[in-house]
């Protein structure tokens, strides 16, 4: 009972917090809605802009779960409580487990809202198989908060850790073509592409929507569960209970 005391209240500082409320709903769903607005007429009939631009900032989103997880887990006014776990008789690891958890379904549950407004408000399409697109959102949101609450056990510091998780993302879209497509720039820059975990998980959607094939999703999850694993060895090495003081 202590560790899913633990694991709510984390949960509930996520959902008190606005600014993250707006960061994980809002945020992505008006941008999608303007840039799907913007680019209406760019698109063809079977893939339209909201189409595009809903799974790959979706996605986006998804991996910017590092961001909310590293802030929840070394923000100054939270190293308090994680102080007062330190000393009590939970496993000290279970500080980092419960921020990657609290973080990821804070994440999950923010964009299943934004995805159903888009289903329901812009025709968004989700094909026939959209549990697994749920699915591989979820261990995506897992595998965001992980690399942000990672890197905070190796960092030492949540505000060098943003720096440098921003810069990666914002890399990391670059290739995967949230904004845009590399593919049409050539082979060279599409073969780069794929150096993008971004760009699995967005080739992962679109080929599970429009062509109905699930091994590129089960193979993407299978490589997010992975690096799910490689984070938390990193963090049982890196982490210890000192670095809250």
């Amino acid at each position: 009972m202590r560790y899913l005391r633990v694991l709510y209240l984390d949960i509930k500082n996520l959902v008190m917090n606005l600014a993250w409320v707006f960061y994980a709903v809002f945020f992505p769903l008006l941008l999608i809605i303007i840039l799907g607005y913007l680019t209406r007429f760019d698109y063809g009939t079977r893939i339209q802009s909201y189409d595009y631009y809903g799974v790959t900032l979706i996605v986006f989103s998804v991996f910017n779960t590092g961001t909310i997880a590293a802030n929840s887990f070394m923000e100054e006014k939270i190293k308090m409580g994680n102080m007062r776990i330190v000393f009590s008789p939970i496993h000290a690891s279970w500080i980092y487990i419960s921020k990657i958890i609290a973080s990821a379904i804070f994440d999950f549950i923010c964009h299943f809202i934004v995805l159903g407004i888009l289903v329901y408000g812009f025709r968004f399409q989700i094909g026939q198989n959209p549990e697994w697109l749920l699915f591989l959102m979820l261990v995506g949101e897992i595998f965001g908060a992980a690399v942000g609450v990672c890197l905070c056990c190796v960092l030492k510091s949540e505000s060098v850790c943003n720096q440098i998780l921003s810069l990666i993302i914002q890399l990391a879209a670059t290739l995967g073509g949230v904004f845009f497509s590399l593919d049409r720039f050539g082979d060279m820059f599409m073969k780069l592409s794929y150096m993008s975990p971004i760009k699995w998980m967005i080739q992962s959607c679109f080929l599970c929507i429009y062509d109905h094939q699930l091994r590129p999703i089960y193979l993407c999850i299978m490589s997010l569960i992975i690096g799910i694993g490689l984070c938390l060895m990193i963090c049982q090495k890196t982490w210890h209970g000192e670095d809250c003081l």
